[in-house]
């Protein structure tokens, strides 16, 4: 992490981001994630939001590499290019 960024920084980009999930129609994940997609699934899971996990690859669905949540019946999973996943997003 950046030496610059400091707890308050961390802060408002959290508050940024919680603002932003809940502002939001559809929420787009992209896998591989990080610690943060998965406090933001869990905040668009909570809050009924229509969401899209992307990948690349159906690897990332493996039961090694999945995430419980990804199961859920409210969760569209796609895989393919970004162009793909995008294309099935829009005919919705």
């Amino acid at each position: 992490m950046d030496e610059d960024v400091s707890a308050k920084d961390l802060c408002g980009y959290a508050e940024a981001e919680r603002q932003g999930i809940a502002d939001s129609d559809v929420v787009i994940l992209l896998l591989p994630a990080g610690r943060g997609t998965h406090v933001e699934l869990g905040m668009a899971l909570a809050w009924n939001k229509k969401i899209y996990l992307c990948a690349s690859s159906r690897e990332n669905f493996s039961l090694e590499n999945t995430v419980a949540f990804y199961e859920l019946p409210q969760i569209v999973r796609l895989t393919g290019t970004a162009e793909e996943n995008l294309k099935r997003i829009m005919e919705g």
